[in-house]
This record gives C-alpha cells, sequence and structure tokens, in this order.
C-alpha cells in the first residue's frame, strides 16, 4: 500500500498541465504499441487482424538502477510526445521523448532528475509472446523475435545505448538501457514491427532516416547484393607478387583478396605501411589495388582490432599512457634500474599468474613511470611485490622509480597490448584504418579479435568491442565490405557477413559440421551473409599432413548448399608448395562458377547440408554436373597383426576399391630407452591447477601400486552428481614452470629425412599404461604446446584391470562428441612438438552420479623409425590386389577404382603412377571383410593409415537452357 500512494503522487506532481489516460498508444504503418499508465507494457498489435504480440504476463516499460537496486516504473503520464515515467520506491522521474514514424517509433532519453543517482535506465522493455513456439525464431544479434508471420525488432540507435533480447519462461523481451557510465541523456532506441516478408525492408529504412551504418557494395545494400555472396582469397598480397596472385584469385572465381595484417603493415598500433612488401608505401598499395580493380577483383585489408604490438612506437621507446590497464599495485621503496625485485605496498595476486589464452585476462608486463617492466614470479605474501624481473622490456629504457609510483598492469590478449577504449587512441587506430581504405581505394577490412575489448568490462562489451570499427566506418568514403570477429547491437548494422573462424589443420570435415554450420545458421537466422572462410591451404609439418582435395570439396560443397561464401587462407608459397594444388584449383573454380550461378535445386542443397553428408562432384559444362553421395572412410590404423583385418559396411552400390593409404613408422617398445618420459607420475609437484564441472569433483594422488612395467603411477578419482554423464575435470602438470629455467621438451628435432633408424629425435605417439575401473568414462591424455595447441589422446575405459594404450596419432576429430570445458579449435589448429609445455589428465563422460578412478602410470613419447611400407595389398572379400611400389613414411597412395594408382610425397606432390597386379576387388552392398599386407622385414614397416573410399548413385542436375 505505502508503495502504491507513493508511486500516485510523483506521478501526480509531474502530470500537473498533461494529459491523463489509462492508456497511452502509439502506432506506425504496422503496429500500435501500448504503455499502461501503471508503467507497464500494454499491448502490441499487428494492425492486419488486431492480434497482440504481447505477453500476458505484465512487466514494466521501464525501470532504473540505483545503488544496485531495481526500481520499476509505477507510473507513466502523457505530455505530447512526451513521457514522464515515476519510479517505485523513489523521487526520480525519467522523461522520455517519443517521435512516431511511418515504419517505427523512436525512444529518446530527455532528461532524467538525481541523475547522479542512477547508474542505469532501462527505457525500453517489451515483452512478447509469439505463438505457436516452434514457430518462433530469435535472432539475438538483430534484437528481433519473429514468427512466419509477424516480426517484432528494438534496436539500438547510438553507441551509448544497448539493445538485447532476454529469453523469460512467457516469451522474450526486447529491451534497451543506458548506463551513466556512458550518459543517460540520450540514448535512443527504435521499437518497430512488420510482417516478417517486410522486417528487413524496414530495417534498410530505418538505418538510412536514422543514420545508421548502412553499407552497401555496388550500389546495393550489403545485406542483399549479389557482390556480398563473393568469396575471398586471404593471403600475402605484395607490390612483387601481385600479378600472381591476382590471377590465381581469377583461376578460382573469388572476387575479393584480403591481405594480412602484417603483409601490408609493419606492426599492429600505428599501422605504418610495410616497405618490404610495399617499398612505395601508400602508393605502392594503392598501385596494387588498381591493378586488382582493373582484373575485376576488389581488395582489403585485415587487421587486428584496437592491438598493439609490442614492438610498435606506441610501445617503445616510450609507452603511450593509452595503453590498455586493469589492475595496478604501488611502489613500496625507491628502485634503481638493476632492481629485479620490484617491492610493492599491496600484494600483486590479482594480477596473472599462469601464461594466458585467448580471451582470458593474461599478460605478465607492468608499466611504471615510462618503463615495462616483465614479471615471472608473483610474491603474494610480504614481502609483497614481483620477483624474477626482466627491465627495460620490449625497448623501453631501465630507470630507477620512486616509492609510490604506480605499478601499472598492462591489458595484453594474444601477445599484444590493447588500447584503451575510453582514450582517444581508439579513435587514433580507427582513423589509420579509414586513412588507408580512402587513400589506397579499398573495399573490404576484417576487423579480427575484436573480442578482446572484453578486456576492459565485459558487462560493457557492446559497447568496447565495436567501437573502433564503427568510429572507423563514420570515417569511409567509399564502398567497403565488412567482416570480423566483432559484435554488438550497433554494430550489426556495419555488418556485411559473419562466422568465419581461424582454419583447422586436421579434422577439417567434423569441424565444419559440428563449428561453421551452426555458426552459419546462426548468422542467417541474424540476417547476416554466411562467411564460411577461412580454410587453410597446409602444406606437410609433424603437426598436420598436406590438405588433400576431399577436405577443399567439402567447404566448397557445404559453402554452395548454404547459399553462403568462403575463403582460402593461405600464402603464396603454400600454394607453390601443395602438390594437390591442380586438383585443388580446379575443383574450386568448378564449384564457385555453379555456385554463383545457383546450378543446383534446392533439394540437393538441402541433402549436402546434412551434418556429415558428403559429395562428389562429376561431369561437365557440356554433359552437365552432378553430385553422387561420397564416403572417405572412416580411417582404419593398421599397427599389427590383429588390426590388419578390419570390416567395412558400405551403405552405397556395389563398386570397385577405392582407397587412400598413408605410411606410418614404426614404433619403439614402450620399455625402450629411446622413448621420452614425458610426466613421470611420481612427480605431483608437476601438477597446478584443477579445473571441474560444476556438480563434479575430482583428486589426484600417489598410488602406492606398479604397472606392469613396475613403474609408480597415480590414482586420478573423480565424482559426478550431475544427472547426465557429460561431466568432465581436468588436472593440469606444467612440465615447466613460470620462471624456471628449463628448455621445454621437445618430441622432434630437425628434419624428418634425419628420422631413420639410427635417429632417435622423433617421438610423437604417446604410450601409457592405464588401469580401468570398466565404468565407461573417457579419459585422455592431452598435451599442450607453448603456442596453447592440444592433443587428445583418448582412452575409453570399457575394461577393468591394466592396459597398455599407445596412441600412433592423436585423436582430435573426437573432441567434437564432447564438451571438455576448453576450445575444441585449439586441438585441431596449431600444435608445436619441439615445445611441449604442459600436460592434462582429463576425464570426459563421467557417467551420471558416479565415483571413477583410473590409475595412470608415467606417459611417453614413443620413439619412431621411419621405416618404408614396401608392396602394399588388400583382399576384399577373397579377392586381392597388390600394388607393386614402396612408400616412405608420410608419404601416401590413392586408387580410385581403375587404372593405375598414384603415388604421393607427403607434401601431395605426384611421384610416380603405378599398376596394380590382380583383379580389382569389389565392395558389395553391406558388410565386406578387408584384410591388409605388406612385406615384412627388419627395415620395413608393415603400419598404415588406410581410408577405404566409396561414391554412390548420381543425382540428378538442374539444366538452366
Amino acid at each position: 500500500m505505502k508503495r502504491f500512494v507513493l508511486c500516485v503522487l510523483i506521478g501526480a506532481a509531474v502530470a500537473a498541465n498533461a494529459s491523463r489516460a489509462d492508456t497511452i498508444s502509439f502506432k506506425t504503418d504496422f503496429m500500435r504499441y501500448e504503455i499502461k499508465a501503471d508503467g507497464t507494457s500494454g499491448a502490441l498489435i499487428d494492425l492486419r487482424d488486431g492480434k497482440n504480440y504481447l505477453s500476458d504476463k505484465p512487466l514494466p516499460f521501464a525501470a532504473i538502477v540505483i545503488a544496485g537496486k531495481r526500481h520499476d516504473a509505477c507510473g507513466v503520464v502523457r505530455d505530447g510526445n512526451l513521457l514522464r515515467v515515476t519510479f517505485a520506491d523513489t523521487d526520480v522521474t525519467a522523461t522520455i521523448t517519443v517521435q512516431e514514424k511511418a515504419q517505427w517509433l523512436v525512444f529518446r532519453v530527455t532528461d532524467i532528475s538525481s541523475n547522479k543517482d542512477v547508474e542505469e535506465l532501462a527505457f525500453l522493455q517489451v515483452p512478447t509472446q509469439m505463438l505457436p513456439r516452434e514457430e518462433r525464431i530469435i535472432s539475438v544479434r538483430a534484437g528481433c523475435v519473429r514468427t512466419p508471420r509477424f516480426a517484432v525488432c528494438c534496436q539500438t540507435l547510438d553507441l551509448q545505448t544497448q539493445s538485447f533480447v532476454r529469453a523469460r519462461r512467457e516469451g522474450h523481451t526486447l529491451s534497451a538501457r543506458c548506463f551513466s557510465r556512458f550518459g543517460l541523456k540520450g540514448a535512443r532506441a527504435a521499437l518497430f514491427a512488420a510482417p516478417t516478408e517486410k522486417i528487413l525492408d524496414v530495417i534498410e529504412s530505418l538505418e538510412v532516416a536514422e543514420h545508421l551504418p548502412h553499407p552497401t557494395l555496388d550500389g546495393v545494400w550489403a545485406r542483399r547484393s549479389p557482390d556480398a555472396l563473393k568469396s575471398y582469397l586471404f593471403i600475402d598480397l605484395t607490390e612483387a607478387n601481385a600479378d600472381e596472385v591476382i590471377r590465381i584469385a581469377k583461376e578460382i572465381n573469388f572476387g575479393y583478396i584480403l591481405i594480412y595484417a602484417n603483409k601490408w603493415a609493419t606492426t599492429l598500433g600505428s599501422y605504418e605501411i610495410n616497405k618490404t612488401n610495399y617499398p612505395h608505401g601508400m602508393e605502392g598499395l594503392k598501385a596494387v589495388a588498381e591493378k586488382a580493380h582493373a582484373e575485376g577483383i576488389k581488395v582489403g585489408i585485415h587487421c587486428l582490432t584496437g592491438f598493439v604490438n609490442k614492438r610498435d612506437p606506441l610501445v617503445r621507446p616510450v609507452p603511450d599512457p593509452r595503453l590498455g590497464k586493469d589492475g595496478k599495485v604501488t611502489l613500496a621503496e625507491d628502485i634503481d634500474e638493476k632492481t629485479k625485485f620490484i617491492p610493492t605496498v599491496e600484494s600483486p595476486a590479482d594480477f596473472p599468474n599462469d601464461i594466458g589464452y585467448g580471451l582470458e585476462r593474461q599478460g605478465l608486463d607492468v608499466q611504471i613511470d615510462d618503463e615495462i617492466v616483465s614479471y615471472r614470479v608473483l610474491s603474494t605474501k610480504p614481502p609483497y611485490g614481483l620477483q624474477r624481473c626482466i627491465r627495460g622490456a620490449y625497448g623501453t629504457k631501465r630507470a630507477p622509480h620512486k616509492k609510490g609510483a604506480t605499478v601499472w598492469h598492462l591489458v595484453q590478449r594474444f601477445a599484444n597490448y590493447l588500447a584503451d577504449c575510453d582514450t582517444d587512441l581508439a579513435d587514433q587506430i580507427a582513423k589509420r584504418y579509414a586513412d588507408v581504405i580512402n587513400g589506397c581505394g579499398l573495399d573490404m577490412i576484417y576487423f579480427d579479435g575484436a573480442g578482446a575489448n572484453t578486456a576492459f568490462g565485459r558487462e560493457w562489451w557492446w559497447r568496447y568491442v565495436p567501437y573502433i570499427p564503427l568510429k572507423s566506418y563514420s570515417l569511409w568514403k567509399r564502398e567497403v565490405r565488412v567482416g570480423g570477429s566483432c559484435s554488438g547491437p550497433l554494430y550489426w548494422h556495419m555488418r556485411s557477413f559473419a562466422t568465419c573462424n581461424d582454419f583447422v589443420e586436421i579434422a577439417v570435415k567434423a569441424f565444419f559440421d559440428n563449428d561453421k554450420a551452426r555458426s552459419g545458421r546462426g548468422a542467417r537466422v541474424n540476417f547476416i551473409p554466411v562467411d564460411f572462410g577461412w580454410w587453410g591451404l597446409h602444406s606437410w609439418a609433424p603437426n598436420r599432413r598436406a590438405t588433400t582435395p576431399d577436405e577443399i570439396e567439402y567447404v566448397c560443397q557445404k559453402t554452395l548448399a548454404f547459399d553462403a561464401f568462403w575463403s582460402l587462407e593461405t600464402t603464396l608459397k603454400k600454394i607453390k608448395e601443395c602438390g594437390r594444388w591442380p586438383d585443388i584449383k580446379k575443383t574450386i573454380s568448378t564449384y564457385e562458377r555453379l555456385r554463383l550461378a545457383r546450378y543446383f535445386p534446392e533439394e540437393i542443397k538441402k541433402a549436402i547440408q546434412k551434418k556429415g553428408a558428403e559429395f562428389k562432384l562429376l561431369g561437365s559444362d557440356a554433359d552437365g554436373w552432378r553430385l553422387v553421395p561420397a564416403r572417405y572412410g572412416p580411417p582404419h590404423l593398421v599397427l599389427d597383426e590383429k588390426s590388419s583385418a578390419w570390416t567395412i559396411e558400405n551403405d552405397l552400390p556395389t563398386q570397385p576399391l577405392r582407397f587412400r593409404l598413408y605410411a606410418l613408422p614404426v614404433l619403439s617398445a614402450y620399455d625402450s630407452d629411446e622413448n621420452i618420459t614425458i610426466l613421470n607420475s611420481a612427480d605431483m609437484s608437476r601438477y597446478v591447477k584443477t579445473r571441474t564441472l560444476p556438480q563434479c569433483t575430482t583428486e589426484l594422488s600417489p598410488s602406492d601400486q606398479k604397472t606392469p612395467a613396475g613403474e609408480t603411477c597415480v590414482a586420478f578419482h573423480a565424482k559426478s552428481d550431475r544427472d547426465n554423464p557429460a561431466g568432465w575435470v581436468e588436472h593440469r602438470a606444467d612440465l615447466v614452470k613460470l620462471g624456471e629455467k628449463l628448455p621445454m621438451p621437445a618430441l622432434i628435432e630437425g628434419l624428418p629425412e634425419d628420422a631413420g633408424k639410427d635417429a632417435k629425435q622423433w617421438r610423437r605417439p604417446i604410450g601409457v599404461w592405464v588401469h580401468g575401473d570398466g565404468k565407461g568414462e573417457v579419459l585422455n591424455i592431452q598435451l599442450r604446446s607453448a603456442n596453447g595447441g592440444y592433443r587428445d589422446h583418448y582412452v575409453d575405459v570399457n575394461f577393468t584391470g591394466w592396459k597398455y594404450c599407445e596412441f600412433a596419432k592423436p585423436e582430435s576429430d573426437r573432441v567434437f562428441d564432447f564438451n571438455a570445458g576448453y576450445s575444441r579449435k585449439s586441438t585441431t589448429r596449431h600444435f608445436q612438438y619441439h615445445r611441449i609445455r604442459s600436460v592434462f589428465l582429463r576425464y570426459n563422460s563421467i557417467p551420471k552420479k558416479a565415483e571413477v578412478c583410473c590409475l595412470v602410470g608415467p606417459i611417453k613419447a614413443i620413439r619412431e623409425r621411419w621405416l618404408p611400407v614396401k608392396t602394399p595389398a588388400f583382399t576384399v572379400n577373397g579377392e586381392k590386389i597388390v600394388f607393386p611400389c614402396e612408400l616412405k613414411t608420410e608419404q601416401y597412395i590413392e586408387f580410385m577404382g581403375s587404372g593405375p594408382a598414384r603415388l604421393f610425397d607427403r607434401e601431395g606432390v605426384e611421384i610416380g603412377k603405378v599398376a596394380p597386379e590382380g583383379t580389382v576387388p569389389i565392395l558389395k552392398p553391406g558388410e565386406n571383410r578387408i584384410v591388409f599386407s605388406s612385406d615384412a622385414g627388419a627395415d620395413l614397416s608393415q603400419r598404415v593409415d588406410v581410408s577405404v573410399i566409396r561414391f554412390g548413385e548420381t543425382s540428378p542436375a538442374k539444366r538452366d537452357d
């Protein structure tokens, strides 16, 4: 009763000389929005049929936050186009101007009393109820809730306003709010609704009329322009190689070339033109763009948004005061320029004490006056301070400092500093991007890494993440295609495409299905053109195999199916080194041409869109193109006599045997002194960190038992109280701890050619003894290298007692079977076998409401012997075929069912052909038994990695006469 009386009195005071009604109504061409006098949203009516799309659960139209406490609106009075809003238990009044326009309403915060006390003002809250629920589509990035018949949107009109969609049990609420941190007065948002088929028309009109970002390509809004469907080559374009790179882009029918940041710019931050690649500076870059334009190709630049490289002039010799900082302590004593221990008044416990990856807080650098100091150890107990410091780091000058000086922790992400987005350094960088775009006549920019700006407050991501792109956009004088790992309600308007993610090096197809396809669907729901790039063109490396044509074809066909585009991220050197490039180039070119021509009908596209569905493109322009179902694998490892025979289920028609076979090295026995013990389980001091999923617990302790090899082991215990078998836990062991003067373990050294029978420096496979409890959990022995990459090795604990587990290669593609609490991309991307930093013991799939425990022995890297595989042969259902050839380790043979087989070196360069001996075996529908054999001998390997390839019947092609 007290609250009601207070609201009535306040409402009466502000209502003097103003009209009063029980319901306040505003209209557009498509909707009527009503607010009740008690401060709640009343109705949102589709004017075609009078249907109300507002939830029947009342929600205050506005609310404020004072001292962390929320106060809902309790009264609204209309005075012309002004709304005067009062709030429960306060004397605050907010004045909101509402402009009725043909297709939308604009809400603007005009005034607010007691401004100094109000921390937050929600000045628009619209609780929707879109029925039937199964037809409801939520476009969070676009601020839209819709059904096939009607769509309702709330969008911010400035960078001081956050608009968003919030899920509620009864439906979804569209909201707009502003904060005292960025200013309350002047905040603006638009509310609009329309028939779903017209909603993009309304949004385009809104962008133009309200001066929002409205990028166009060839004069057409970027969301609808045909130019928005062109793929791009992400490469090291320079003055010297321009002709060759432009020719390649044309050959594969790509419409854009994007230049790596470190190729067009010397360093991040100042973004001076790289004179090594562009000797003529800006004029050189401009000339390259003009040369591409003459060939019908557009050119863009890649950047890391707001990043400042540690070699940049903004860092040395004097750090710019506008570099981002995220913590501070006070210098406790005077120090000279040689002091290695920096004493502090307060404990530096808030500073990072570990190597960080991704978007987590990281960095071991501080700034004192004009000097950057890099520490290695924190002293969090008296005497407080920073230990083992490197003075005058990154080209700054060593100097004495006085007691009382501030020791600032510098914001760092991905080994770079960040520009403070609350200073004009952010504006300076934004202008630099614009100057290069305008001055060189560029057509595209990719704002990479913008998510790192959450470092300035995760709750303010909607402002800091898109701040630099939006500032730069306002300075452009030409059409620019915009992409980037960036988000935010206002940035949504300038975004020309979305979904792109770093390429992976293994499990390419699984990564597409489990990451890119999911993200692509999310982008399309938000009315954003879909980019399925980036995809790498990989040469062979110890952590990956060279790219094969079917991997690229998988990307091409999925892109075609989703009416999307993609990017090939590579270098000119990698293209020249790629032995399969002629096949790959032809595949890309043909798919791009057919995709842009919309050659295939929707029913075929829908079939390709299915997870795991794979096809092979066959035909010609003259005879027509067709897509046939394809199966590449699953891969089977032949490691011993037992695994040399297996069965394969052929779900496609009768066909000849096709396969791809890689030669694998011979491995030493587990107890050989040629192996390296990566982690001795007896050394518990190496385990430095534990993480668990909620409702899970874990413990790691020494065991008094011995492995069958007579070595010590640890007991790895975990418990899950979850109602599903998705629990996970982990323990991390650092092989080299922060501040230790020890080299990181190297599992490889030198070149693979040196890894002959007498060489001992190649040890990528893993061996370990495990005592299982038979409860079905999945043990993951994971390596992490210094660059943040992972490699996974899984043990399905479906056994009891001791078992020797050997991994000829990682099983990182299985990461998609689990939600293990870490980036799946990290397990399939870069990895450094010569710089192993950590080992993780993880459990995935802990059974629900269960306790599990395994004993784990020493983890060893097993020495490889690079011996050849000679005369590989297959017997399929009793029919044998022999291939008289010799394959060195990592080389492969590919046979497509007829004619000679092709032999490839590890880079995919064709090194010969071999005619098979015997009748080509036939794979029948259903189960087929396969037996592999090869010549035996002390200097030969009989270990191979085989993928049986099958093709299906043709699908009808669409011909447009």
